[in-house]
């Protein structure tokens, strides 16, 4: 029987789907592990087949010129990945890397839209996905407009806060696989920005740093940032 894990994040597309259809997925899927660094989906590449993520962090980069990307999003375990590529037939609009160690199944096209034949459910939730994707998108365009650097930073690092879910212990850990460049290509602005802004946040009570992770004491209230 295909691995099941009961804490699939509440958002993630394999919590979305549910156990039954979740494992059929699952073992439609072949094993795949990716080192920290390596590329899961290529940018521009023509294949079509999904990954579902079951372990680790991943990074979607986009490529606004040569030799310069920039990171888009963070995927985590139970995320569906490539589902743009395979829906349209068009290249892949941005690569997806491993930020650490990660477990991965590949499904080739052919076996996902057999399973969404089968599963309707499924293929709305696919749709789901590409929605609320894309809402965030333009959501991030949004605040860019109108925000200051501190608040988006304070907005992305609630997203990725989100990502990584809450840790048992209390708070949000935000860990190594997530750097301060990375927070600053989120946030549109420079690592010595996220630096002072971190550091004011500090201050303020709303996270708390440490050697190799970040704890936020509540994504809302990042998110009410505004200077």
């Amino acid at each position: 029987m295909a691995e099941w894990d009961l804490s699939w994040p509440a958002r993630s597309f394999l919590a979305t789907i549910g156990p039954l259809a979740g494992r059929e997925l699952l073992r439609r899927g072949r094993e795949r592990a990716f080192r920290r660094g390596e590329t899961v989906l290529d940018h521009g590449s023509d294949s079509r087949h999904v990954v579902l993520l079951v372990s680790g962090l991943a990074k979607v980069v986009g490529s606004a010129a040569p030799g310069h990307e920039s990171v888009l999003a963070l995927r985590t375990r139970g995320d569906l990945l490539g589902e743009m590529a395979f829906l349209t037939g068009l290249p892949r609009s941005a690569r997806v890397a491993a930020a650490g160690p990660v477990r991965a199944r590949l499904i080739s096209a052919d076996g996902f839209a057999a399973f969404l034949a089968e599963h309707p459910a499924a293929a709305t939730a696919v749709a789901e996905t590409v929605t609320h994707r894309l809402r965030k998108a333009n959501e991030r365009r949004t605040e860019f407009a109108a925000l200051s650097a501190a608040a988006r930073i304070a907005h992305a690092l609630a997203d990725v806060a989100d990502v990584y879910g809450p840790a048992p212990g209390g708070g949000w850990v935000v860990g190594p696989e997530c750097t301060q460049a990375d927070l600053a290509s989120l946030a549109s602005v420079s690592v010595r920005t996220v630096e002072k802004v971190l550091r004011d946040l500090e201050v303020a009570g709303l996270v708390e740093r440490r050697r190799r992770a970040l704890t936020v004491r509540d994504p809302r209230a990042l998110r009410e940032v505004k200077d």
